[in-house]
């Protein structure tokens, strides 16, 4: 694969087909290319540093896109070298970087998992910390392009449709892990996190949960991912702006032992295609905000 440092963006943009419904997908974390500078940097092979990865979702998500028209913004940069689902001041001081600059340390940051991972796993990435010239470069790179074209897509289509949706796509292991609060448990087929009911209208949330259900799928709200940077920064529905994070269970789609495609990966394209298809019949009319009328 060419450098992905020599493209403007490092990010892929599916472009809508016609005048679609008000809603993108975006794919943040199924990014494959190592940059160099990261490999070198890193202590952890790539074979390691796929466990950040969702495996895999950028290939549900764009086949089910376009059979339905819809637009989607695809990472192609690995999360191991910038989260996107962070946001810029989610910083690690025990990575590295300008600890003055941090005022405050975030929960994610706290366990390694901030806007540069410094742990997978548990284990440390890096064997020393990192300069700020280096943070800044991947920040510059790979995570405000992302931003700066999510951000004009929505506003495109919220000046368009009065409303914008953000469906932020991820994918989660069957079983939580022995650092997660849900340790130990099997975990539903689709989870759906709307920021504990702030960052999507209540009928969005309801409306993709029984298009999933219809399917045979089950479905939770919030447990064990309530949604990330993306959730909360475009999720602003006084402003008609909305923000859905979905979980796929990785064992209805691939082998998650070996990061290949399981039986079920067919099946899962279709039946996403059918869900977001019934998002033509949603309202989106009444996602727009409710602005104050004049006085007579």
């Amino acid at each position: 694969m060419s450098s992905l440092e020599e493209l403007a963006w490092p990010c892929r943009v599916l472009a809508p087909a016609g005048d679609s419904i008000p809603a993108v997908l975006s794919v943040p974390h199924a990014g494959r290319h190592y940059p160099r500078a990261l490999l070198t940097e890193a202590r952890l092979e790539r074979a390691i540093l796929r466990g950040l990865e969702d495996p895999l979702v950028d290939l549900l998500v764009e086949p089910a896109a376009r059979a339905c028209g819809l637009g989607a913004l695809i990472q192609q940069v690995a999360r191991a070298a910038v989260d996107v689902n962070r946001g810029e001041d989610e910083s690690d001081p025990l990575l590295g970087g300008d600890d003055d600059a941090i005022i405050e340390i975030g929960p994610r940051a706290a366990l390694g998992q901030g806007v540069v991972p410094r742990l997978m796993g548990g284990i440390e990435i890096y064997g020393r910390r990192l300069s700020t010239a280096a943070i800044e470069r991947r920040l510059a790179l790979y995570h405000r392009p992302f931003h700066r074209r999510l951000g004009e897509i929505v506003a495109a289509m919220r000046a368009r449709h009065g409303a914008a949706a953000v469906l932020d796509c991820h994918s989660m292991p069957s079983t939580a892990g022995p650092g997660e609060p849900d340790r130990g448990q099997m975990r539903a087929d689709v989870v759906l996190g709307d920021r504990h009911g702030t960052s999507a209208s209540p009928a969005l949330v309801e409306a993709l949960a029984a298009a999933f259900k219809r399917r045979g799928y089950g479905v939770r709200a919030n447990r064990p991912y309530a949604g990330g940077f993306i959730a909360s920064h475009y999720g602003r529905p006084s402003e008609g702006l909305h923000a859905l994070q979905i979980e796929f269970n990785r064992r209805l789609y691939m082998d998650e032992a070996r990061f290949e495609r399981g039986p079920g990966f067919a099946t899962l394209i279709a039946d996403l295609t059918a869900v977001l298809t019934e998002l033509a019949a949603f309202p989106w009319a009444d996602l727009r905000p409710c602005l104050p009328q004049a006085a007579e």
